[in-house]
């Protein structure tokens, strides 16, 4: 705390100062010129970015320059959120004083979005925010600098980030772009729990609370081939929770609390059900498996086939290199990863994730929703998590808050559950991880 007390008490002097030496050139210029102190204040920010561009401080030229775009993306928004409380809503205005073409400054603005919205920051309109945020991309003889002006009341700050200049020969080779799509697959009125498609997206398999539902696309439109019953022995919790596991040759397990059902989809629906806790599938076939609470609507934090790990609500599968690494979205509000040992990850992150193999950057992202309530539409988002959080897909927006989000078989597919906030139906979607 005394820290940032002297760092704000040497803010206000050095814009005090700034401020009176552009009063004394503007008197020295003109004698018998008056302007305002509003009008003061208003350049003398400007003047103190100018400053900040012409003579870096030491302490920025010391520090090394972020070598990658979504790196320094990353750095500038940190430091920008820092100096303002973490505000949930903030606009943004991008000004591109430097050698970029258009073309790499929509590329950074794309970054720096990505980059707001991965730490709960909404981009709103300036009569809506909170604070109001001023990027400049400009350039010095050390390469290139963005400058983050932060305006929030009275209060004016400004930070920066140094970028190595070689990034702008190739951003496309350092920072390829990857893009996050969603596709409407089913909707209805009962909870969706969980759901697949197979034969090129001809053929359904729908879960919910009490029935498993077979469906086929005809003439662009699903139509009911048959439905079959899930026995329940117990109540069932209120926020009931399930998982539908696509095997070969069209068979399939099903999991709601209690029950474990295995079923095939070839030609007539069958399902044989049998009350048990058996452990749920994290990811694919042969992933670690977790038990879940039959009573609650968590997974206790028991795993076979993978170390223990803190109760959660939901878990990502990736890898980095040749290790598996595991991320939960813990009962707590706190998104641990657990690989050699577990460690806390300080994103704003929602209770629902899962890992995505796309082939994109690393190969692996996972898919992550926002920290929005059940009253919220939601935002869906793509991070890499090699050494540190990198947001690298801009948010996508569904119509209400998400319930699931499950890895499926499609490689660089994961499947979604929201609850639209306007028809009060549940949509099941299949959002894709793809490489441009």
């Amino acid at each position: 705390m005394p820290d940032r007390i002297c760092e704000v008490a040497e803010s206000k002097l050095r814009n005090y100062q700034i401020t009176q030496l552009l009063n004394v050139m503007i008197r020295l210029a003109h004698p018998k010129m008056s302007v305002s102190a509003k009008w003061l204040r208003r350049w003398s920010l400007r003047f103190s970015v100018f400053v900040a561009v012409v003579a870096l401080p030491q302490a920025l030229r010391s520090q090394p320059a972020k070598s990658t775009w979504i790196d320094a993306a990353a750095d500038l928004v940190a430091k920008t959120l820092a100096r303002t409380g973490q505000p949930s809503a903030v606009s943004m205005d991008l000004n591109n004083a430097s050698s970029l073409s258009g073309d790499d400054a929509a590329a950074v603005r794309r970054l720096l979005e990505a980059q707001l919205a991965a730490r709960g920051a909404r981009i709103v309109k300036p009569e809506q925010a909170a604070s109001d945020l001023r990027f400049t991309l400009s350039e010095n003889a050390g390469g290139l600098l963005w400058i983050g002006e932060i305006i929030s009341g009275s209060k004016r700050d400004v930070v920066m980030t140094q970028v190595a200049r070689s990034e702008a020969q190739s951003p496309i080779e350092l920072a390829p772009a990857i893009t996050l799509q969603k596709e409407l697959i089913w909707s209805q009125y009962e909870p969706i729990l969980d759901f697949a498609t197979w034969d090129n997206r001809s053929r359904l398999l729908v879960l919910d609370p009490w029935t498993v539902s077979l469906y086929r696309l005809r003439n662009s439109r699903w139509s009911l081939e048959q439905s079959l019953p899930i026995p329940h022995a117990r109540p069932s919790p209120m926020d009931t929770r399930g998982r539908l596991l696509m095997l070969r040759d069209h068979k399939f397990e099903a999991f709601v609390p209690g029950q474990h059902c295995t079923g095939a989809a070839e030609g007539s629906l069958r399902l044989e059900c049998r009350q048990a806790d058996d452990p749920w599938p994290l990811a694919g076939e042969n992933s670690p498996r977790a038990f879940f609470s039959a009573t609650r609507n968590f997974f206790t934090g028991v795993l076979t086939g993978a170390p223990s790990a803190s109760p959660f609500f939901s878990a990502a599968f990736f890898q980095t290199g040749n290790r598996d690494t595991w991320t939960f979205a813990g009962t707590d509000g706190r998104v641990r990863q657990l690989a050699n040992a577990e460690t806390e990850l300080r994103v704003s992150w929602g209770s629902t994730l899962a890992g995505v193999k796309s082939g994109c950057g690393s190969g692996w992202q996972v898919l992550a929703a926002g920290t929005g309530d059940f009253a919220q539409r939601d935002l869906l988002q793509a991070f890499e998590l090699n050494a540190g959080v990198a947001a690298v897909t801009s948010p996508v927006e569904v119509p209400g808050p998400v319930t699931a989000i499950w890895a499926t078989a499609e490689a660089n597919a994961a499947a979604v559950v929201a609850r639209n906030l306007t028809n009060g139906k549940y949509e099941g979607y299949s959002f894709s991880i793809n490489c441009r």
